[in-house]
């Protein structure tokens, strides 16, 4: 079972205590209590007879820089506001706040794998983003299940994640398999992983920005009505047939035909 970084060192940021008025945000690696909760998760792990496999974000993807820099810029926000909350002396609103800002340091990181280590637990750092080396390590069988937060992983053609793991190991399945089973607004019945990847490229993803007024529903229904050829598909803005543009391989947007062929 494979688990990303960034999920457990999230939560022990988010669950660790500090006795001063110090936010979570400006933590410097000293204090090590987030790799303690981290290393509960791994622990809890085996106690139920399930080896951890920790994979690591590695670099930055050039082509997610635009998404990077939102982040960044609402860390920011939260942090600005998790002060004033504590300046007001509102301290639950500002732990609210400061966990949203958090920003994994590679000096974290670090700590961690020494801890893994440690204990002899596997890991691996990925040359870019955890969630493409997850697929691969899913796809050759390395790993059975994927422990995360991260939908974006199904996208990847990942087959089974775990969501919203307790301390207890309660969590929500998630089983690529089961996709045709699915009912409501929503129905993937006959649907390839390439005719979801293309819908979840249409409603919105971070390489790309996103287009207005096209969420999963209305992609989704894009797809339907021109038989989930995503060159065919149309967008309706404003009540009138945007034409003129068509999606094109690259996912990107390109002067087309003005009518459907």
């Amino acid at each position: 079972m494979a688990s990303q970084r960034r999920l457990l060192l999230h939560l022990g940021l988010g669950n660790g205590e500090r006795n001063d008025k110090v936010p979570l945000s400006s933590w410097d690696g000293v204090d090590s209590r987030y790799v303690d909760y981290a290393m509960h998760r791994i622990r809890m792990f085996r106690h139920y007879g399930v080896e951890p496999y920790v994979v690591f974000d590695g670099d930055y993807l050039p082509s997610k820089l635009h998404t990077e820099d939102s982040r960044a810029a609402r860390r920011a926000e939260h942090l600005s506001a998790g002060q004033r909350y504590l300046a007001q002396n509102h301290r639950n609103k500002a732990m609210e706040h400061f966990q949203k800002c958090i920003d994994i340091t590679p000096e974290m990181a670090y700590q961690f794998i020494l801890a893994l280590r440690k204990e002899g637990v596997s890991y691996v750092v990925a040359p870019y983003e955890a969630d493409a080396q997850l697929a691969y390590l899913e796809k050759t069988g390395t790993i059975e299940a994927i422990v995360t937060e991260d939908s974006d992983l199904l996208v990847f053609g990942c087959r089974t994640l775990l969501l919203k793991m307790s301390q207890f190991g309660d969590c929500v399945e998630i089983k690529r398999e089961k996709f045709a089973n699915v009912r409501g607004t929503i129905t993937l019945h006959g649907w390839t992983d390439e005719d979801f990847r293309h819908m979840a490229i249409l409603s919105g993803c971070d390489y790309l920005a996103s287009i207005n007024g096209v969420g999963l529903i209305t992609a989704h229904k894009l797809l339907s009505k021109f038989n989930k050829n995503v060159q065919r598909v149309q967008l309706l803005r404003k009540g009138e047939l945007m034409v003129g543009y068509s999606v094109v391989e690259d996912a990107g947007w390109s002067k087309g035909s003005a009518g459907l062929s």
